[in-house]
């Protein structure tokens, strides 16, 4: 059997990878805000996924990979903030196109991570743990594959982003390794 919540999760991957160049190709403003808005619902679907899916079913899993899980999570919080900054920010203003493209850039080397260091976790996985990550996973993804997805379709909460305040607000900022 195919492990489906890696190939879910390697979508995802292929469409925020592909959102992200086109992004960084777009020269027309009224193309790079629909991008922009295609972009941030499924970075932050992909973030909720994360952190409502994949990481609590993880939990139980080898503890010899926590440290591993940690980072990954430190990097995906730093991730849900970086996008919640970008959010408050007006997007004509030259704040918002550097913090867009760190946000880009932090994004692939994240992607990166994940295919690197989680896909090998979530190959350890049994049947019936991928069938139910999967079936919970699809419902944070599946509206992100349309060109354009309506918000309201999207589980696009801000739990995540409170949560992402709430850590990195507890991080002293000299020792907090860098994502």
């Amino acid at each position: 059997m195919s492990n489906k919540i890696v190939d879910s999760l390697a979508e995802s991957h292929r469409a925020l990878g592909g959102l992200a160049d086109q992004l960084r190709r777009t020269v027309r403003p009224e193309d790079a805000s629909r991008l922009f808005r295609q972009f941030a619902l499924a970075l932050g679907g992909h973030l909720g996924m994360m952190n409502k899916v994949v990481y609590p079913s993880l939990q139980n899993q080898d503890p010899d990979q926590r440290e591993a899980q940690a980072a990954l999570m430190l990097g995906h919080t730093r991730l849900a903030q970086s996008l919640a900054d970008l959010l408050t920010l007006k997007p004509d203003s030259s704040a918002f196109a550097d913090s867009l493209r760190d946000l880009l850039e932090a994004s692939c080397e994240t992607i990166a991570r994940e295919e690197e260091v989680l896909f090998p976790m979530l190959g350890t996985l049994d049947d019936s743990q991928v069938l139910a990550m999967t079936l919970d996973a699809d419902t944070y993804l599946a509206p992100l594959a349309e060109p354009e997805p309506d918000p309201a379709d999207v589980k696009f909460s801000s739990d995540w982003l409170e949560e992402a305040r709430l850590l990195l607000g507890t991080l002293p900022t000299a020792t907090a390794p860098s994502a």
